[in-house]
């Protein structure tokens, strides 16, 4: 008589499971990296390569929309947070969305002069770079690294 029940409690159990897996297993889940050619730059001799890779680590597709050329973007900030430059600031690219499938990257590369947004020297210490993605529900930033000028 105890077993009657047993059915209809491992079904009820398997339907909660499966529904709570639903969400987590359809997300994309983007990563975003930087790479610096170098980590020490002359203001006004010389620039280094800021590379952004955006690395879609979940099971669904990650959807970027924005300017086609500043999907992904670079910024420099001072060390107290305070934006300084932005390749954001160029875009020129029509709007388009792009859909980055489970397991796939996009990288874009950019050249920083250790300027302002005016193109103006900034003053020498260090600054904080980071890679942004334009991901369609909100903006995704990257983990820093750090830059020093001279």
């Amino acid at each position: 008589m105890r077993f009657r029940h047993v059915p209809g409690v491992l079904a009820l159990a398997l339907a909660a499971v499966s529904c709570s897996l639903d969400t987590p297993l359809d997300a994309g889940a983007p990563e975003v990296l930087i790479e610096l050619s170098d980590d020490q730059l002359t203001v006004g001799q010389e620039s280094i390569t800021i590379t952004v890779t955006l690395r879609n680590v979940g099971y669904g597709a990650v959807t970027l929309t924005g300017p086609s050329d500043c999907l992904l973007f670079a910024e420099a900030l001072t060390q107290q947070g305070s934006q300084v430059w932005s390749s954001n600031a160029g875009c020129s690219g029509a709007n388009v969305t792009e859909e980055i499938a489970s397991g796939q990257t996009k990288t874009q590369s950019f050249s920083w002069g250790g300027t302002n947004t005016l193109g103006q020297g900034l003053a020498a210490g260090v600054y904080v770079v980071r890679g942004v993605a334009r991901t369609a529900d909100r903006a995704t930033v990257g983990l820093a690294l750090t830059v020093s000028l001279d």
